[in-house]
């Protein structure tokens, strides 16, 4: 573009030249000034160089209009191609920001979640945890037991507002009671209050019913008891927690009952929802 640009202005400066300095201006002057030429000759000599002077000024005049006009044309691409680069640039700046920004929304929701699941592992880690450590049963009468059960605070923190239910399964087989214990749907229960803080181990009092006379015992028959049972607590960051536990007991045909076993595939914490389920009627 720069090559074309100056080939015109050099082809205007030659055409100017031309017309300027081969012109018959000089033969002309010589012309009027001789006086061996008539007077009408003489004076259409002077008429020519008149219209001769108005011939080089118009088309200087029209080339400089062109050139002008060319120039204006030039300035105005170049304006144009301005304004396109500068849209572009500003198309891609515009990009930029906009990947800028879905960058950094995704770094804080990354640094939100991680914030949150740092928040709750820490809480997890430091909150208190009740769990059942022994039971101690005997028996009321033929038809009551007692069970003692022991919970023993494992967490690093007080627990208040402690809860508490339990519910007997009642006699059956070692498998049935087991997978009965595991399945057993806990909101059927009613939490009641038994304690305001726990920060060391707490002995709670469970009162288990047979349901009737022992006559599979008098028939000598042993036979198995299955009981379960959560307990509720808030934590001192707020948060319910819950722990569902299982006991067995193995009633024996002769001699004193022993003591009731955890079952550990009905122990487990409960998570957010079933907890939810729990203490929305408290």
């Amino acid at each position: 573009m720069l090559r074309s640009e100056k080939a015109i202005t050099i082809l205007i400066f030659i055409v100017i030249f031309l017309i300027i300095f081969i012109s018959p201006s000089d033969n002309i002057q010589r012309c009027v000034l001789s006086e061996d030429i008539s007077d009408e000759i003489r004076q259409w000599c002077a008429d020519f160089r008149i219209q001769e002077k108005s011939f080089i000024n118009s088309v200087l005049m029209t080339i400089l209009t062109a050139l002008g006009i060319y120039l204006l044309w030039r300035t105005l691409s170049a304006t144009e191609q301005a304004l396109n680069d500068s849209r572009i640039a500003a198309n891609a700046a515009c990009e930029a920001v906009e990947v800028a920004r879905s960058t950094s929304k995704n770094q804080v929701e990354i640094a939100r979640a991680s914030a949150a699941q740092l928040r709750e592992d820490t809480q997890n880690a430091h909150a208190a945890l009740l769990l059942p450590s022994t039971a101690s049963i005997f028996p009321v009468s033929e038809t009551t037991f007692v069970c003692d059960i022991k919970f023993v605070n494992v967490g690093q923190s007080l627990a208040t507002d402690v809860f508490h239910a339990s519910t007997l399964l009642g006699r059956t087989s070692q498998a049935h009671g087991i997978a009965q214990a595991r399945s057993f749907d806990l909101s059927s229960l009613q939490l009641k209050h038994v304690m305001y803080a726990a920060s060391l181990p707490s002995k709670l009092s469970v009162k288990v019913e047979t349901g009737g006379p022992d006559f599979l015992r008098l028939l000598g028959c042993p036979y198995f008891l299955y009981w379960v049972g959560v307990v509720v607590w808030r934590d001192v960051f707020g948060t319910w927690r819950a722990y569902k536990y299982g006991f067995i007991l193995n009633v024996p045909v002769f001699g004193p009952v022993p003591r009731p076993k955890i079952l550990p595939t009905a122990c487990k914490s409960l998570d957010r929802e079933e907890v939810a389920k729990l203490t929305s009627r408290l």
